[in-house]
């Protein structure tokens, strides 16, 4: 399986899978990842050029920058590091900002191509804590101890208030809330936080694998990220499920691809659903080995 999907990377993914790839599975060096993220971020510091590939705004945007510290968080990178911090500056004075909230999508997404969901609409920039509270996670984990770092231990004892006092079961915004819980856990113990957390993934995460595949809904790999995600232990066996289904499905076909379509701008998609495809590949395979599948 390793070894096919290695192929299909070399021949179709990105430059960024490829890097990514050769850094998890094969010593690459993660200067290389670093190098072609620098193509997709801007002067700003905020990233944007479809790193996020259904949508292609050349605009620094807060999904996409969200996008790049999931993929910066595997390089264990220093606080200090260039790219760090020029996000953290961006995340700071970016514009796409409304009460405490960074935009889930800007403006100038209407100007390229983009998929439906991501199209721009006054009055809808924002979808709650998502992407937020993974973001506002981030800059608590590279910010230095001072004035900047007391203000955003606010916000993210805002952001938990928020989730205390809200039924948050849609499966994005919550995924943020599992990412947060991932970054403050060293420092921070928050008992109840960690309880509803779980309370909301046990919730939220769909039982019957058959729906797994064939609808829209959340898979136990969308909100357990790891062995240490809240609610790991009671839902073990759905998660080994569905590595388990993964794991033949790739059997009988090339690659694992995408189940949904942009229904518009259909050369465009179709750059996007072979860069899904790769992302989608090298994350399976990253996930089988962080728990110890692979």
């Amino acid at each position: 399986m390793k070894k096919k999907i290695e192929n299909w990377l070399y021949q179709h993914a990105r430059d960024l899978e490829q890097a990514r790839y050769d850094y998890h599975f094969k010593q690459g060096d993660k200067a290389r990842i670093i190098k072609t993220l620098r193509q997709y971020q801007n002067t700003d510091g905020g990233f944007a050029h479809g790193l996020e590939p259904d949508f292609t705004t050349p605009a620094s945007n807060p999904i996409d920058t969200w996008t790049a510290t999931r993929i910066l968080d595997e390089l264990s990178l220093e606080s200090a590091h260039p790219m760090i911090k020029r996000i953290l500056d961006y995340l700071e004075k970016t514009p796409h900002m409304k009460d405490g909230l960074y935009y889930f999508r800007i403006p100038d997404n209407n100007n390229h191509p983009h998929a439906p969901w991501w199209h721009y609409e006054p009055g809808k920039e924002t979808e709650g804590y998502n992407p937020t509270a993974s973001l506002l996670g981030f800059r608590f984990v590279h910010t230095a101890t001072g004035a900047k770092k007391d203000q955003i231990r606010l916000e993210v004892d805002q952001a938990i208030r928020y989730f205390l006092n809200n039924q948050i079961t849609e499966m994005h915004e919550l995924r943020s809330f599992v990412e947060l819980y991932h970054y403050i856990r060293p420092a921070i113990n928050h008992p109840m936080f960690f309880e509803k957390l779980k309370d909301q993934i046990l919730m939220t995460v769909e039982k019957d694998p058959a729906m797994w595949f064939d609808s829209y809904c959340a898979k136990p790999s969308q909100l357990i990220i790891n062995p240490e995600t809240p609610g790991y232990e009671i839902m073990k066996p759905l998660v080994f499920k569905e590595h388990t289904i993964l794991k033949q499905q790739i059997e009988t076909r090339d690659i694992w691809e995408i189940e949904w379509t942009w229904g518009q701008y259909p050369e465009a998609f179709l750059k996007a659903k072979q860069a899904w495809e790769g992302i989608r590949a090298l994350e399976n395979l990253i996930r089988f080995k962080r728990f110890s599948e692979l």
